[in-house]
């Protein structure tokens, strides 16, 4: 018989209990950043760098030197803090060695409790650190072989000052990022919707880099040092303009940097520099290569493996977008020059949530994440889902008590009727208790603005005012739509979620109606949490979207991904608003907008003024663009409807 020694045995616990949490913590299905399985460090070192690990810094927002590091002793996924709802000073700061996990492999993942934190990493700190829903990250010579997932709207970084400085990271969700220093970002792995500044000797090298969206900016710059991003790949997922910007001496020069275009993108590679163009290679990321290419600038010696890259004077892909959008934490071009980061600068640029989605006009839509467009284009849209999480209901049998999960799908879907598609109705269903044919729905249109309700399994649509509905499978309630009276005639609508044994608000949806005119939407969604389960045009994060890193950036687009080619009723609407919708929608091609004259554009602003300018103050910075959407709806055909709708709606 084997027999042990009290230390014996307790290190043979120690070690099973460590294999169960890296078991428990690698199969958790919030932990999207994957690892592999290694062996953990011995016993007794785990146990003394885990007397190290404070949730109370945590907690503070700030680990000083050699502290937070090697455990998490409240789960496998602890949101931090754990206390309240965000760190104090809106970021989490680990000094030197701080925020470190001894093991190479660490299993746990630390989730940011509110998005808008920011990550900020010194000195060696954030070694093999994982963490999920940061707003921004700034490593100083740290976060080396860190694995950090930005929030779900992107968010900046800068890597700068050491070699240690995001090596063999991995950084997901990245928006625009900075790597400054000589051998910064060596072997990081980023996935990117903005640009890259890549400054300093050996910089990026190794690194594989992918982009997502359909503009990108990349910068190279080199004061007679020699090959920044050597040995780096680039892959570009989807149909874009991209401008590489070789600026000085050297500072594109290597055979070995690949760079990968799909077809429809147009490439154009800017020589400014001596040898700075030097042999680098462009390649389709598919078996064809249906892309432009193009090199420009007084060095453009450049000789590559795709043929087609001819050599060019002007902007052949459109208006130059380089020098690109700095990352938050790099204050101007002065600053980049002279490679000075101020970390504080992400607070200010955190892509946070907007206050409210709203649905206003021609229609001019702003997602959840604050990016403002106007639709060009009329049909059934899904203007919003939630699906992907799992909620709860009590199951009771005999005698015992137990929660079942059930995972949740609800869906919004609009219609935009008219060649200028103003939105003539709204429908919400809840696809969750499925099979069920058809599904629950509440429903509204601009003919006379009444909701109208069916039950699950019911065909029969009835005209409800205020309505508190109970969200149910056959082992009890998981949630509820409740349909209430706002402002005048505005309607508000709350659809509430199960959560641990408590009713939580998913969603607020804010309706203003004109009955035969349009209507006008606004959507508050509490937990920033929720907005990874959501899809549809009000979603955050959209690369289609992502063509600029300001929110500002007015856009027009058609959301063919988002367009429903099914009937109204089909999707779960009724005949009769089926058939409205018909009888609205413009046949033919769409004419030319009609252009307004001076004189006009100066009565539209003062009619728009008139409905708006109480709401000045409380809109802040939207107040000009919401302005400019009422002008433009008054120029293209609408009337003071549009005005009155959008105020209503902009003070729900």
């Amino acid at each position: 018989m084997m027999r042990f020694t009290c230390l014996q045995l307790v290190l043979f616990v120690q070690g099973l209990l460590q294999s169960w949490a890296m078991t428990q913590c690698e199969s958790d299905q919030i932990a999207h950043i994957q690892t592999k399985p290694e062996v953990l460090k011995g016993a007794l070192e785990q146990e003394a760098i885990g007397r190290s690990c404070d949730e109370h810094s945590f907690n503070a927002g700030s680990c000083g030197k050699n502290e937070c590091q090697g455990c998490a002793p409240w789960g496998c996924n602890p949101e931090i803090p754990t206390n309240t709802t965000g760190f104090p000073s809106g970021k989490l700061l680990c000094g030197e060695n701080a925020c470190i996990y001894a093991g190479q492999h660490n299993p746990y993942v630390y989730d940011f409790k509110n998005p808008s934190d920011y990550l900020d990493c010194r000195l060696n700190a954030c070694r093999f650190f994982r963490a999920k829903d940061v707003s921004g990250l700034c490593c100083l010579n740290g976060c080396q072989r860190a694995n950090i997932q930005l929030a779900s709207a992107g968010g900046d970084v800068c890597c700068y000052q050491g070699s240690a400085a995001c090596d063999h990271a991995t950084l997901t969700n990245v928006g625009s990022m900075a790597c400054i220093g000589d051998s910064t970002c060596n072997r990081a792995t980023a996935t990117l919707t903005g640009d890259l500044m890549v400054s300093g000797q050996n910089a990026g090298q190794y690194g594989k880099y992918t982009f997502k969206g359909s503009s990108h900016c990349l910068r190279f710059i080199a004061t007679n040092t020699i090959r920044p991003a050597a040995h780096a790949t680039f892959t570009f997922d989807q149909s874009s303009k991209i401008i590489m910007h070789c600026e000085g001496a050297n500072s594109c020069q290597n055979s070995n940097v690949n760079v990968k275009v799909p077809d429809g993108s147009c490439l154009h590679v800017k020589c400014d520099g001596p040898d700075s163009c030097v042999g680098f290679q462009v390649s389709p990321t598919g078996a064809t290569s249906n892309f432009h290419c193009y090199c420009s600038g007084n060095f453009c010696s450049w000789a590559n493996s795709y043929s087609y890259c001819g050599t060019t004077t002007v902007n052949p892909c459109g208006a130059d977008i380089c020098p690109g959008k700095l990352p938050g934490c790099v204050k101007d071009e002065t600053a980049l020059a002279a490679k000075s980061v101020d970390c504080t600068g992400l607070a200010s640029t955190a892509r946070a949530s907007a206050d409210a989605a709203t649905v206003a006009g021609d229609p001019h839509l702003r997602t959840l994440d604050g990016r403002h467009y106007t639709l060009m284009q009329q049909g059934n849209f899904l203007l919003w889902s939630f699906s992907g999480y799992e909620t709860e209901v009590l199951v009771e049998r005999h005698v015992r008590k137990n929660t079942r999960k059930v995972p949740l799908d609800f869906e919004i879907l609009a219609h935009y009727a008219g060649h200028a598609s103003f939105t003539k109705g709204l429908l919400l269903v809840d696809k969750s208790s499925m099979p069920t044919q058809p599904p629950q729905a509440l429903e509204v249109t601009a003919k006379d603005c009444r909701w109208h309700h069916r039950d699950a399994g019911a065909s029969a649509w009835r005209p409800v005012e205020s309505v508190l509905l109970n969200l149910a499978d056959s082992d009890g309630n998981y949630g509820s739509f409740n349909l209430s009276m706002s402002k005048g005639s505005q309607k508000k609508l709350e659809i509430s979620i199960n959560h641990e044994g408590e009713i939580r608000t998913l969603a607020q949806l804010w309706v203003s109606c004109k009955a035969g005119h349009q209507l006008s939407v606004k959507m508050k969604m509490p937990s920033k949490k929720d907005m990874h389960f959501v899809q549809g045009e009000l979603a955050p994060g959209r690369l289609s979207l992502a063509t600029t890193g300001e929110f500002e950036d007015d856009q027009m687009t058609t959301d063919p991904e988002f367009a429903l080619t099914s009937d109204w009723s089909a999707l779960g609407g009724s005949p009769t608003a089926a058939s409205y919708f018909t009888a609205v929608d413009a046949t033919g091609p769409a004419g030319a907008f009609k252009a307004c004259g001076e004189a006009e554009k100066a009565e539209h602003a003062k009619t728009c003024q008139k409905y708006l300018a109480d709401s000045a103050v409380s809109m802040g910075s939207w107040y000009q663009q919401v302005v400019t959407d009422c002008m433009f709806d008054l120029c293209h055909g609408g009337d003071e409807t549009s005005a009155e709708l959008a105020a209503e709606i902009l003070n729900a």
